[in-house]
């Protein structure tokens, strides 16, 4: 099930770093509303960004955008070392704003990163030695091994841009949140505008205002991209029935099912999951 992760920061610290040491990554749909940088090594898998599936081996780059659910799921059982930093929406150009004009650089990469970004190998192995360095800097050497991942990142003109639709750029108010957090734990019911409003006491033109003004989407459409994420998941990673993984993600019905995957995938269930098996087929 999709859950919203707040890691929570260190005393004295602005944004949060962590280090793990993993004999797998299991799959944990989750999603915040920070900028995550994960650097992946050790071992290879599926990446599952939004609706986006990918495979990925080590080394594994990429920048992601608020908002958007995401995961890692490894195929062997070797362990893994994964280096996460997340950076608060917002919090660059505060620092802009507040004078520290080399931020600047930085302000620009989340801006490249709207849509996500995967960086080259090297760049990821650039980057190595400075995440690992993280783990023991003190407080004030932290920025400075910030920026020099940030300018390497900068640098990195083999990026490619991954496309994702991404979340809200700054930090949501507290009844949006309480709207997505009850769809996020519903999504796969019958979930309709007016049980949503009424969860959260609005009226259903409230719920569609707040929908538009914070996320830049309407209801529906959200809900059809958190579906269609599970969806792609169950086709990628299990042998169910076409028809059972529509009415696992909360389809109503296969046909519905059919036409939403078409329209956000541009293929049929059937011929994505034939994809997975021709890749699998062919390493």
């Amino acid at each position: 099930m999709l859950r919203q992760q707040n890691p929570p920061r260190a005393p004295g610290h602005s944004w949060y770093d962590a280090h793990f040491d993993l004999p797998a990554l299991e799959f944990d749909w989750h999603y915040h509303g920070d900028f995550e940088l994960t650097l992946t090594l050790d071992q290879g898998g599926q990446r599952y960004l939004g609706d986006r599936i990918d495979d990925y081996t080590s080394p594994d780059l990429v920048l992601i955008p608020p908002g958007v659910p995401h995961t890692w799921q490894s195929s062997r059982g070797d362990a893994h070392e994964v280096h996460v930093l997340l950076l608060p929406a917002g919090w660059a150009q505060r620092l802009v704003e507040a004078g520290v004009l080399e931020s600047l650089a930085l302000v620009a990469l989340l801006g490249r990163a709207a849509g996500g970004l995967q960086f080259s190998p090297a760049t990821a192995l650039a980057c190595l030695p400075l995440c690992r360095a993280l783990r023991d800097a003190a407080a004030l050497a932290l920025l400075g091994l910030l920026f020099a991942i940030v300018a390497e990142l900068a640098a990195d003109d083999r990026a490619t841009p991954l496309g994702l639709s991404g979340g809200p750029p700054q930090p949501l108010d507290a009844q949006l949140r309480q709207m997505l957090e009850y769809m996020h734990a519903h999504y796969t019911e019958a979930l309709t505008q007016e049980t949503v409003a009424a969860h959260c006491g609005l009226s259903v033109a409230s719920l569609r205002r707040r929908f538009d003004a914070g996320l830049g989407e309407p209801f529906g459409r959200y809900l059809q991209r958190l579906r269609i994420g599970r969806a792609c998941h169950l086709l990628w990673s299990s042998r169910l029935p076409v028809e059972h993984v529509a009415q696992a993600s909360g389809f109503a019905s296969p046909g519905n099912f059919h036409r939403q995957f078409r329209a956000q995938k541009g293929m049929t269930p059937a011929q994505f999951r034939r994809l997975r098996q021709a890749t699998v087929a062919a390493r």
